[in-house]
């Protein structure tokens, strides 16, 4: 990890506001296409020191789809907004049917039908990836063409840690 020294003799981390314009559009796709790779085909071995370096970009990227999703499962799944004692059990008897059997991944989760054809991957991948022309989806259409398996795993990961108290939050964003 690279420093500079601060005004007062610190040592600081570099930032992408530290680099001239150039070098910042440079670091903004570079960033962007890795967390298109790192969400549909990212592989490869990693060293200590990258792993280090790289863990930010991707648990940012990570967080940013869970916090999409909690959003996105409220919604599509019909969670009641409210603080009342009938709607969290109402909600937390929803998630908990919906993670019986993995129903949430049924495009018809009543039925137990058309699996992994859920309407929520789209919506996810929509959100995520593709909500404006600047979006990396957009852009780097080429990594979601056709939509890896491993994106659609992490989608479905996402609900599925949907747990009884993000219930409560995710209604009430």
């Amino acid at each position: 990890m690279k420093f500079n020294k601060g005004p007062d003799g610190t040592r600081q981390q570099l930032k992408a506001s530290d680099f001239d314009d150039v070098t910042k559009d440079l670091l903004t796709t570079a960033t962007s296409i890795y967390r298109c790779l790192v969400m549909t085909q990212l592989t490869i071995q990693l060293t200590p020191s990258l792993v280090k370096m790289m863990t930010r970009r991707t648990s940012q990227v990570r967080g940013e789809l869970k916090t999409k999703m909690r959003i996105l499962t409220a919604s599509f799944f019909g969670f009641r907004a409210s603080r009342s004692v009938p709607a969290i059990k109402q909600n937390r008897d929803l998630a908990e049917s919906l993670k019986e059997g993995s129903r949430f991944v049924f495009k018809d989760w009543e039925m137990k039908c058309g699996i992994y054809k859920t309407g929520l991957i789209q919506e996810a991948v929509n959100d995520m990836w593709f909500a404006n022309r600047s979006d990396e989806g957009i852009v780097y259409a080429k990594y979601f063409d056709p939509l890896p398996v491993q994106t659609i795993a992490l989608i479905l990961t996402a609900v599925s840690v949907f747990s009884d108290s993000d219930v409560r939050t995710a209604t009430e964003v």
